[in-house]
């Protein structure tokens, strides 16, 4: 009876097992806290108007007056996992915790505090320590099919820190190589390996980086620790699972938290009843004092696992990336493959789901560097993998990191559908298009601007290579507004403008902004001359054909081009009784050339152009045959074709 009592008791005061609390409860837990913005001296201020966020999580929340946020934390994060808390609020920085970044807490809440971009704290050493944990992955995003590991800058992390927080290049860098110097003074092989790998030291990092210390602490530590987390389990599910049960007879009589009784049978029973409760009182707390100590030490049991698994996963990690920037694509996905078997899909599921992607990368950059065969098994297999990382990062739950495997499938499909070729090949690409689109509904230039214009770059191309003129126009003008000095987008969107859209006042605007930042531009300016002329601002045209057929360091190529625009504008200016002259010079020019010149350069838009206009109409047919000589495949056929054109020529 005394048994039944006791276990009657602790019936009333459950002891819930914070770990494993119900997929269904944890829906709708919240991460809260306020943001405080650090003012001069010790005294801060509540931010309204931050817009916060979990990386990989999104589902943006913006502050109000009180500084509060609320962001939801999806159902598969742990307590005492690693997570990262992003702010965008524009002229400020997160100060603390660095990076955003903390541990899960089991009270769910944590307070932020920002500091103006170009304070000096930024250039702490607990900063760039921050900054420099990012460089690895930084520079994996360099990697790009066609180039070579030499042209990977570690710099450029360094670079954009400094413009993100206003603060000069130079002094961030002294700053940074200090600390390089400090981590190569260290006995620990994780920041000499990434002094190292600042240092461009390939070789150096590839072997302070390696697996074997984080494969014998993963056979190890992390071993012993799982076997204490299942044993401290067990003896929590016993006491949780014994088979005794109050006798039916007493199931009516409820005992409150008080230890009183109500509703008795008796009064004399009431009197029994209450003396044995209170002799039990003494085991009863002893019982439950020894399970609340059980439930504590698996609570620390767990989270020190989660903080090992992530430990020895990392180690892994930092390999792979050494060699994946390295181009050794292959040594990283045996380091990505081998951290994965240290965890487990249900222990950390936005861990395992990380590796995933990563193996799916490093299968993708080795399918494009494959001939044959192997190029459909390490396709198939990167697309394997970021469909596993699907099963995590939902579009409900994880929306930016589901995004970011569109993005991965996206590129995966692309170059799948380019080594494909034929229908099948555009079929593949359109694959990708959708891929990418459906990543742009979650990475908003608002939001995550890195993103928006790195997904609209992949779309872009893989719109050029489907004749999607519209959508790579707009896509590459998207890439200009975030990177307004990228050459390739800037000539791409001219190109499809003026030469497949004939938007030629779009192509005019594209190069006007392009040759604000890069005025010595000389294919900026060659593409700007004939922008003119198609636009109808043909005196305009002419004075800056001038200038550019008079700079001795102007590409022949170019010159052709440019000689056969300014006979077009002297047309349209009815200077008719100049263009013999300019033919001669032309024909003088390409006399010069090596026996293989030929000319490249597209007239479509100019065609387009000059077959509309009624300025030409007299000389419409002439102009066709002038345009065509450029498809003469060497210097003998490109004279023979100008020759006669100017016999044909009639002003």
């Amino acid at each position: 009876m005394m048994r039944a009592l006791l276990l009657f008791l602790i019936m009333l005061y459950p002891m819930v097992d914070p770990n494993r609390v119900s997929a269904k409860q944890f829906e709708q837990r919240r991460l809260t806290g306020q943001i405080f913005q650090k003012e001069s001296g010790s005294g801060t201020r509540l931010v309204a108007g931050a817009a916060v966020w979990i990386v990989g999580v999104g589902n943006v929340y913006t502050t109000g007056s009180d500084g509060e946020y609320r962001v939801v934390v999806p159902d598969v994060f742990q307590f005492g996992q690693t997570i990262r808390l992003h702010v965008k609020k524009r002229g400020w920085g997160i100060d603390q915790p660095r990076g955003g970044e903390f541990d899960l807490p089991k009270a769910l809440i944590k307070d932020l505090f920002l500091l103006p971009v170009n304070s000096f704290e930024f250039l702490s050493d607990e900063q760039i320590d921050e900054l420099l944990k990012n460089l690895l992955k930084n520079m994996t995003a360099q990697v790009q099919s066609g180039a070579k590991s030499e042209e990977i800058d570690p710099t450029k992390l360094v670079q954009e820190y400094a413009s993100d927080h206003g603060i000069d290049y130079a002094e961030v860098r002294v700053k940074v190589e200090h600390r390089i110097r400090q981590y190569e003074a260290q006995d620990d092989p994780r920041w000499q390996c990434l002094a190292a790998v600042y240092r461009n030291d390939r070789g150096k990092a590839m072997e302070l980086c390696q697996e074997d210390k984080a494969r014998e602490k993963g056979n190890t530590e992390l071993r012993e620790q799982r076997e204490k987390v299942k044993e401290l389990s067990k003896a929590t599910l016993r006491g949780q699972r014994s088979d005794d049960r109050v006798p039916e007879s007493s199931r009516s009589t409820t005992i409150s938290p008080t230890f009183h009784v109500s509703q008795p049978r008796s009064f004399s029973t009431g009197i029994k009843l209450s003396l044995l409760v209170e002799q039990s009182r003494g085991d009863t707390r002893i019982v439950l004092t020894q399970r609340t100590q059980t439930l504590s030490e698996l609570e620390q049991a767990k989270r020190k696992l989660v903080q090992l698994i992530e430990e020895v996963v990392g180690d892994f990690r930092l390999a792979g990336d050494t060699y994946y920037v390295n181009y050794e694509f292959t040594k990283a996905l045996r380091a990505y493959q081998e951290g994965l078997q240290y965890v487990e899909k249900d222990e950390l599921p936005t861990l395992w789901a990380d590796m995933q992607i990563l193996i799916g990368n490093a299968n993708n950059e080795i399918a494009i560097r494959s001939e044959g065969a192997p190029i459909h098994h390490y396709r198939r297999a990167a697309l394997a993998a970021y469909q596993e990382s699907l099963t995590i990062y939902t579009r409900h739950e994880f929306p930016q990191a589901w995004a970011g495997v569109q993005n991965n499938l996206g590129n995966t499909l692309s170059e799948q559908g380019i080594r494909t070729g034929g229908e099948e090949g555009r079929q593949l690409l359109a694959q990708a298009v959708a891929a990418y689109r459906a990543a742009l509904e979650i990475r908003t230039r608002k939001y995550l601007p890195e993103g928006w214009a790195q997904t609209h770059n992949n779309l872009a191309k893989a719109a050029l290579l489907l004749e999607d003129w519209p959508t790579a126009a707009e896509s590459y003008r998207n890439v200009l507004m975030l990177y307004p000095d990228y050459e390739e987008a800037y000539q791409s969107a001219h190109f499809v403008y003026h030469e497949r859209l004939f938007d030629y006042t779009s192509a005019f605007e594209v190069t006007e902004q392009w040759l604000k930042r890069h005025p010595n531009d000389l294919s900026g300016q060659a593409n700007f001359a004939e922008a003119h002329l198609t636009t109808g601002h043909y005196g305009e045209a002419e004075r800056r054909l001038a200038e550019l057929l008079k700079k001795p360091d102007l590409d022949p190529n170019v010159s052709v081009g440019l000689r056969i625009v300014d006979i077009v504008t002297a047309l349209a200016l009815k200077k008719a009784n100049t263009v013999p002259q300019k033919l001669q010079d032309l024909h003088a020019l390409v006399s010069t050339q090596p026996e293989s010149f030929h000319a490249d350069w597209s007239f479509d838009g100019t065609t387009h152009f000059v077959q509309t206009e009624q300025a030409f109409a007299r000389y419409r047919t002439w102009l066709m045959d002038l345009f065509a000589i450029v498809q003469s495949k060497d210097r003998a056929a490109l004279l023979a074709a100008l020759d006669r054109v100017q016999a044909s020529f009639k002003p």
